[in-house]
């Protein structure tokens, strides 16, 4: 198993939860643990909530120790001089009469707000560096949260793969960037979904301390890392630290429901990747840990780009080499060319010609192809689960059939308009036959707005999308969703024909309320 020093990182394949199931210790009986359900629950017919899943947080030596987490490349004392201790006055512990908002309740582990299943160490308080941070109970619990909880809702598909969890969580014992800013994140997380207004303040005061020193840090990276450019000096491993810390940042701010930060940290993350690709450490000698970086700054980049309009910037530029590519990314590249062949027939007008017929052909066959291999590459992580497969593919025919009324809508085409609300239907009956909303809530805020840009003239599907937006927003954490309904219940209040809703985004981008769909 992977070890990072001090924080031993267990992806445990075993057949036995390392917990015992909320209904056994509810009901104070020894649980057997076998997976998924356990045998005593199921010989009663009781409902097994199963046992949190994904990586295992295990404190070697009683925690981390200082000179076990210290890298000495990463040594950020001479840029923290003058700046105070990220936490004066640490969260108190969740106590035992802490509650979850009902609404969040569906996608929240309970074994989360058990503080057994927690690891406890003295509060020694947080310092600049990742061991001190380490130490704080705050801290850990926070990173327990990350490990167990929000990790599942970042990636396309949760598995025990999930570099969320396989990558960044050894980067952050390593990287006090990249800590504080998965931190921040997990505490924002929280701040949401905790009911108890108290504690819940608490965590939002973490949240806003974490990024900020988060951000002080990034900027330690990259003078780190970027000083030195064209010369063997530069140090990649700060520059890759500083890449993952900008897209969580970024990831961090694209999540808020008003955040008109994170095209910030978007923006910093290319220009290191330019650098990359502009020094004798070119990305092209990747590791898993860059490929997957890279990935994630096409995808949120492609994502900004569809709903934040820029005429000027050349889309075709944040293209992926075929070394970086991935199954679901398939479908970004097309809605990447789509977005640059919008912004190209927009600056030039009549003078961009589209050849109708076979553009359209072209884009059924292209998405068709995405579809299937999507469905093809991801046969291996849902193979196990007859529901998962189920759901893997109505999530691929939302996309689908989303992609299909995109393009038409971008491009302007009007061969297919009478089939736009068949596509439309489609998204929606789609996401009602899923069986598991909650493994995949953060994947479907895109197709829904979509589907309902083409609502405006039909009360009921504009309220289907609106609880189907609200569902998933509450059980992802991606509160831009509720951005996406303000855009949404504007566009609809307007009057414009489906085909329209790009014109009032280039209005809400000039006036500075640019909004992710992601």
């Amino acid at each position: 198993m992977p070890r990072s020093r001090g924080l031993l990182v267990d992806l445990d394949t075993s057949d036995r939860a390392p917990h015992d199931c909320k209904t056994c210790k509810t009901r104070r009986v020894r649980c057997d643990r076998t997976i998924p359900e356990c045998r005593k629950c199921k010989g009663r017919r009781l409902e097994c909530p199963g046992y949190p899943s994904g990586v295992l947080l295990r404190w070697m030596n009683g925690g981390p120790g200082r000179s076990r987490l210290k890298n000495p490349r990463l040594d950020h004392r001479s840029c923290r001089e003058g700046t105070r201790s990220p936490m004066q006055q640490p969260s108190p512990a969740y106590d035992n009469h802490e509650t979850v908002s009902p609404a969040a309740m569906v996608s929240f582990n309970p074994v989360e707000f058990d503080p057994l299943s927690w690891p406890a160490l003295p509060l020694n308080g947080l310092s600049s560096s990742s061991s001190s941070a380490l130490e704080d109970h705050t801290a850990r619990r926070l990173l327990h949260h990350y490990s167990t909880i929000l990790s599942s809702k970042l990636p396309w598909i949760d598995s025990i793969d999930n570099p969320w969890r396989s990558i960044i969580l050894p980067m952050a014992t390593d990287s006090p960037s990249v800590l504080f800013s998965v931190l921040s994140m997990a505490a924002e997380d929280l701040t949401s979904k905790l009911t108890n207004a108290s504690v819940s303040n608490n965590f939002s005061h973490d949240a806003t301390i974490y990024r900020q020193k988060a951000i002080e840090l990034l900027t330690c990276d990259m003078a780190k890392g970027l000083t030195h450019v064209g010369h063997d000096s530069a140090n990649p491993e700060a520059i890759t630290m500083a890449l993952a810390a900008a897209l969580i940042l970024c990831n961090l701010e694209i999540r808020q429901t008003h955040s008109t930060t994170w095209h910030l940290h978007l923006r910093t993350a290319h220009a290191i990747i330019q650098f990359w690709e502009t020094t004798n450490h070119p990305l092209g000698s990747m590791s898993a840990t860059n490929v997957f970086l890279i990935q994630k700054f096409f995808s949120m980049k492609v994502f900004a780009s569809m709903s934040t309009f820029v005429d000027t910037e050349d889309i075709l530029a944040y293209g992926l080499k075929d070394q970086y590519n991935s199954v679901f990314l398939d479908f970004l590249q097309i809605m990447q060319e789509i977005t640059h062949a919008q912004r190209r027939k927009n600056l030039e007008g009549s003078t961009y010609n589209v050849e109708v017929k076979d553009k359209c052909q072209q884009l059924h066959h292209k998405l068709n192809t995405a579809r299937e291999t999507v469905l093809k590459c991801n046969e291996a992580v849902v193979a196990n689960s007859g529901t998962a497969k189920c759901d893997l593919q109505n999530i691929v025919d939302m996309f689908y059939h989303a992609g299909l009324i995109y393009s038409h809508q971008a491009l302007m085409l009007q061969c297919c308009s009478d089939a736009l609300p068949t596509w439309r239907d489609e998204i929606l009956s789609r996401f009602d036959f899923l069986n598991e909303v909650d493994k995949f809530c953060q994947n479907l805020v895109w197709p829904l707005f979509i589907a309902g840009t083409q609502a405006c003239a039909d009360g009921d599907k504009q309220r289907a999308v609106e609880v189907k937006v609200r569902q998933t927003v509450t059980l992802s954490g991606h509160w831009n969703g509720l951005r996406v309904l303000e855009f949404l219940n504007e566009l609809w209040n307007s009057g414009r024909p489906g085909l329209d809703w790009i014109p009032l985004a280039r209005v809400w981008a000039k006036s500075g309320n640019k909004f992710v769909v992601i």
